[in-house]
């Protein structure tokens, strides 16, 4: 089994994109799967989530730590799909263990 990272560079429409908004967002998501076919379907997975949703959560400040407390509440900003241009991907193999989430609370897609 490999865990991968899987950075999503999503590009919004310039008139559209606030102000003060990085363009392209960054959204992460690890994946811990057996195969590349495993891989491909649990990306498409993932990006079919953001259809279902018309849009994604994404982190305004990346290097301030997540956390399940309302002091995080604030540092998450709804994106919705109609300001989106287009998504691309970087797909990295992670060489290091990740912990299960039983173990740590770390979320693995």
């Amino acid at each position: 089994m490999s865990d991968y990272r899987v950075e999503f560079k999503i590009h919004l429409i310039p008139h559209l994109k606030p102000k003060k908004w990085k363009n392209p967002l960054i959204h992460d998501a690890i994946f811990r799967v057996n195969s590349y076919s495993e891989l491909k379907a649990s990306v498409d997975k993932h990006i079919m989530m953001f259809v279902a949703q018309y849009g994604f959560v994404n982190m305004k400040k990346t290097d301030k730590p997540y956390g399940d407390d309302i002091r995080t509440m604030d540092l998450r900003q709804f994106v919705p799909l109609h300001m989106v241009s287009h998504v691309e991907s970087v797909t990295t193999l992670l060489t290091g263990r990740i912990p299960d989430i039983e173990e740590e609370g770390l979320l693995i897609q």
